[in-house]
């Protein structure tokens, strides 16, 4: 599976078809840590064997497989290429005829040539010439299982039906269960042995031994320390999903919990960043009745993570009116005082992002924070970036 969060910045990172290929890969890098990226590649693999990305995507997608995988002896994303060549022998329409060449190249050993150092609407236009590549030799019988897509595109008369964009359905094939469904075991594990009872297994069960009463209190206790046990991990580990959901489940049914287990606030940056949705149930549940929580989380770095954390409170909680403005304030004081200017870019970008989603969702801006926003906004005209222009649009 893939984090909502992770998904959204794959099709984000595909729609950028302005910037050189060379540039996207890049950011792609600097986007994802190992597991994420892992998850994203996968995505971007499943996408474009099920034929689900637009001729740009295309493009953009089959550069960052081959930017992952060009270290190797052996690409690992080799059979995609194969695939997409194979297809298009019967459904020419399948992908464009630059990426048709682009592949061929790929597969000859010559790799992308000078489509590396443009972008995939330039690749696209009419002026743009790859050379002419003789056809690679295709494996008809590939070494692995075929896939059989889970995802089936139909006509419906409802005329109530709702219509969403191309970007959404993809979120939503993404992060669908089914999609990923190639991917689950078969089986858990094998069958165990039968292996006969030995005698030391066996023993007498005396009535005595038997409760007073029917609820036996030990076993609250136990539970309780379990939780507890939970908790601390959850700052330093990310949970299993059985692990988060147990936790988050306790949490809506007895908030007391945290105050039990005296989470120090200095390790809350690290829970969010390992376990987010265990810090958006705690800042929903308990926010508005601890400042302190609301406090720790205005100032903390400007992550995918904390971002998403803080989506998730305003649009489902009950933040106090300065929350957002304190927030903001101590977002752009932090992205100003950066030295790395990737590390900038990349952060002023899902900050504007996350503001933009604020804004089309029509929660209340005050005045001072319109004012503020509009400042930074300004200051990055210079620097082109769509997601600070599209908020100072919206202001």
């Amino acid at each position: 599976m893939i984090r909502q969060a992770v998904a959204e910045l794959v099709i984000e990172i595909l729609n950028n078809g302005d910037d050189t290929l060379e540039t996207v890969s890049s950011k792609f890098n600097a986007d994802f840590d190992f597991n994420d990226r892992i998850s994203a590649l996968t995505g971007i693999s499943l996408l474009l064997t099920d034929g689900l990305l637009n001729y740009a995507q295309q493009i953009v997608g089959v550069y960052i497989l081959f930017n992952e995988g060009k270290s190797q002896p052996t690409n690992p994303f080799a059979y995609i290429y194969q695939t997409l060549l194979i297809v298009h022998q019967s459904n020419p329409n399948f992908i464009s005829p630059q990426l048709h060449e682009i592949l061929s190249s790929v597969l000859n050993g010559n790799g992308f040539g000078p489509a590396a150092k443009e972008s995939a609407n330039t690749i696209l236009s009419a002026g743009f010439t790859f050379p002419s590549q003789k056809e690679p030799i295709l494996d008809k019988t590939p070494s692995v299982t075929p896939r059989i897509s889970p995802v089936i595109v139909s006509n419906t008369p409802d005329t109530n039906c709702q219509h969403i964009t191309h970007d959404q359905a993809l979120l939503k094939i993404l992060t669908s269960e089914i999609f990923w469904s190639n991917f689950e075991a078969p089986f858990i594990r094998p069958i165990p042995e039968i292996a006969p009872i030995f005698e030391g297994e066996l023993s007498p069960i005396y009535s005595y031994a038997t409760p007073e009463f029917l609820f036996d209190a030990s076993s609250t206790t136990s539970a309780k320390s379990s939780i507890l046990l939970l908790i601390a991990k959850a700052a330093d580990t990310k949970l299993k999903p059985n692990e988060s959901n147990v936790l988050i489940s306790e949490f809506k049914r007895d908030s007391s919990i945290y105050d039990e287990s005296k989470f120090p606030l200095n390790r809350f940056a690290s829970l969010i960043e390992n376990n987010p949705d265990v810090a958006k149930e705690i800042v929903v549940t308990l926010g508005n009745r601890k400042p302190s929580i609301l406090k720790n989380l205005q100032s903390l770095d400007v992550t995918v993570n904390s971002i998403e954390v803080v989506r998730h409170f305003v649009l489902s909680g009950s933040p106090p009116a300065d929350f957002l403005q304190g927030y903001a304030k101590n977002s752009i004081k932090l992205i100003q005082s950066l030295k790395d200017g990737q590390s900038a870019l990349r952060k002023t970008r899902i900050f504007t992002k996350v503001m933009s989603i604020f804004k089309t969702s029509n929660y209340p801006f005050t005045p001072e924070l319109v004012s503020d926003l509009k400042a930074f906004c300004t200051e990055l005209a210079s620097k082109s970036i769509k997601e600070a222009q599209d908020l100072l649009n919206m202001l």
